[in-house]
């Protein structure tokens, strides 16, 4: 029995050690396989110039990578809309960078941020696209015979400080009557692609969970643009739009650059700087600078704003208010503000990794942190139902077809329906619209007003809608019969059924107008500083009597002591007044400028004197003429 068992054992360590060998054998042919052969001195410069071009070759990928945000070959571009008119890449000076978060032409967040992986893969193809350019010209003009055979594969790992690059590429070299074939290229590249990907990683994270970005950009338009807040003032608040969005941009890329993320970098001059810093969660010790430029595509919108303008207009100078004893000008102003900020960080041996993201300010609220491919916004319930078919045609002044962008109002709801087509001369569009009684279908085309008429889409219909097209005009502007002083500044307001618009003279010197009647008002105001001691003045007004004699007419006179501030105004209502303007197209194809005269008041000296030329701009006369 032991025999037996002995015998077995015996048998189980023969075939074990039979094992280990036939695994040893096949191990050590593999090594033989991928160890490359020891070259003689004579051919070592051909490989070596080789790997060298290689090594160039990847360098150059690792490159393009970096500076476009890990990708060599781009994405598809995802076109913009009207709804948000920026890419899906952004275009830094001639290179074009794949954000790495955006808000679709469709509003919809998207993300869009490579792997290690995809870099790896990308730069691996890059390598293989261009290895034939590492030629041996030289090498056989000087007597070598090199003979290249299929390349097989490229592989690219990437570490934090280099790039491992390994080449199945068979090349034969010989010199006289030494010949080598050499299967594998492996080399080490120094790049620092890794760690800059890992630190952007961690930065674009931070940025998604936090919204830091969007918190300075709240930050920066409340100190550099009117939001909500009240003046002590009798003259209007007129801000021009294009100016405060001017503002904002280049505060944007001011502050911008003052961002830091927390690390060894840099060294803040005080506390107060600890404003600018964000924790990613590491110490960085790369430089990080966060860029914006004001010519980057950028959404700008500001609410209410007319034609340009933004205005308050004050409160205490209109009839009866006059028991304020003060001028007040309260405003309150929504910004939806949507741009690129690109990121940079750069390496110790100057290379530079940098992405692009969007980032939000939708009415005065920074984006939330949500996830990707959510809309944040939905169509309105009624534009989602089309019942009715309705043809539009669309055509201008003088009856030729126009195309046109055609949409459809029903109380506050605006639903896009399309646009017209020229079709046999004429513009048209037939379509279904959304039902409703009393809506309106309204048409806008580039330099001209948009027009409407009503319409209930109750049943199928034709509407023709005539578009009237914008003329500019210099303004000319005079107080009486003299031109306005340099303290001196016109504000003028023009409104008919279908068109309004406002100026600042001289701030803005021309104007847009297309054919229709106008309802013209012209405030002028003077610079000064008229100083208001503070008063203690008893106002009395008549009120209704209570109970049962109250319910008859009879009224009782109150009193009130009222204690008026101590202020001084540096605008003062000084002129202005009201008239109708008649214009149609053919005069306003004649004429280039056009001529304001307003009549001037008293310059006054209290809050009275004030509400007094308010009075009387509501009834003076002003003269306008088109020339």
């Amino acid at each position: 029995m032991n025999r037996l068992l002995e015998t077995k054992k015996a048998q189980i360590t023969l075939f074990v050690v039979v094992a280990i060998l036939i695994v040893a054998s096949a191990a050590f042919v593999f090594y033989l396989r991928g160890k490359p052969s020891q070259l003689p001195s004579d051919l070592k410069p051909v490989e070596t110039s080789f790997l060298e071009c290689i090594n160039s070759i990847a360098e150059e990928g690792a490159r393009i990578t970096s500076e476009q945000g890990g990708y060599i070959e781009l994405p598809a571009i995802e076109e913009g809309s009207s709804f948000m008119p920026l890419q899906s890449q952004l275009n830094f000076f001639g290179v074009n960078i794949p954000y790495w978060f955006y808000l679709s032409g469709s509003n919809v967040y998207k993300k869009q941020v490579p792997t290690i992986e995809m870099m790896q893969t990308g730069i691996s193809k890059y390598i293989s696209d261009n290895i034939e350019s590492c030629n041996f010209d030289n090498f056989i003009a000087s007597g070598y015979s090199i003979k290249k055979e299929t390349l097989e594969k490229v592989t690219v790992m990437i570490y934090d400080d280099m790039m491992a690059v390994d080449v199945l590429y068979p090349i034969t070299i010989g010199l006289g009557d030494v010949k080598r074939r050499v299967a594998e290229h492996s080399l080490r590249v120094n790049s620092e692609l890794g760690s800059l990907y890992q630190i952007s990683k961690k930065i674009f994270d931070t940025e998604q969970e936090k919204l830091f970005l969007e918190d300075y950009t709240k930050d920066i338009i409340v100190l550099n643009a009117p939001t909500t807040g009240a003046v002590v003032s009798c003259a209007p608040r007129v801000w021009i739009t294009d100016k405060v969005e001017e503002d904002v941009k280049n505060a944007l890329q001011n502050n911008l650059l003052s961002l830091k993320i927390k690390g060894t970098y840099y060294r803040l001059a005080n506390d107060e700087n600890k404003y600018f810093v964000t924790d990613i969660g590491q110490s960085v010790d790369r430089q990080v600078r966060f860029f914006y430029s004001p010519l980057f595509p950028t959404k700008f919108e500001v609410a209410p704003s007319d034609e340009g303008l933004m205005k308050a207009m004050p409160v205490g100078t209109q009839t009866g208010l006059g028991i304020l004893g003060f001028c007040y000008v309260p405003y309150h102003f929504v910004y939806s503000l949507t741009y690129p900020a690109l990121v940079q960080i750069y390496g110790k041996d100057d290379s530079i990794f940098q992405f692009p993201v969007m980032v939000v300010i939708d009415r005065n609220v920074p984006r939330q942190a949500t996830p990707t491919e959510t809309p944040s916004q939905e169509v309105a319930e009624l534009c989602k139902t089309k019942l009715e078919e309705v043809t539009v045609y669309t055509f201008d002044n003088y009856g030729k077809a126009l195309e046109a962008d055609v949409k459809y109002k029903c109380l506050s709801t605006i639903c896009d329906v399309g646009s017209t087509k020229i079709e046999n001369d004429e513009a048209v569009l037939t379509d279904n619209f959304p039902q409703c009684i009393n809506g309106f279908v309204m048409a806008s085309a580039n330099g001209y007003a948009t027009t409407k008429q009503e319409l209930s889409t109750n049943e199928p219909s034709i509407v023709n809608l005539k578009l009237k097209k914008f003329y500019t005009l210099k303004v000319n502007s005079f107080k009486s019969s003299f031109s306005l002083g340099k303290d001196e500044t016109l504000l003028l307001n023009l409104k008919s059924n279908e068109y309004s618009t406002s100026l600042v003279y001289p701030s803005q010197n021309e104007v847009k107008l297309s054919e229709g009647i106008y309802d013209v008002e012209a405030y002028l105001f003077s610079n000064g500083n008229i100083a208001l001691k503070s008063e203690n003045t008893t106002k009395c007004i008549k009120v209704p009597q209570s109970g049962i004699f109250g319910f008859f007419g009879l009224e009782r006179e109150e009193c009130y002591n009222i204690n008026i501030p101590e202020q001084t105004l540096t605008q003062i209502v000084a002129g202005g007044g009201k008239t109708k303007l008649d214009v149609n197209e053919d005069e306003l194809k004649k004429s280039s400028s056009i001529k304001i005269s307003v009549p001037v008041f008293n310059k006054p000296t209290t809050i009275e004197g004030i509400q007094d030329n308010y009075n009387l701009i509501e009834v003076s006369s002003i003269n306008i003429n088109l020339e």
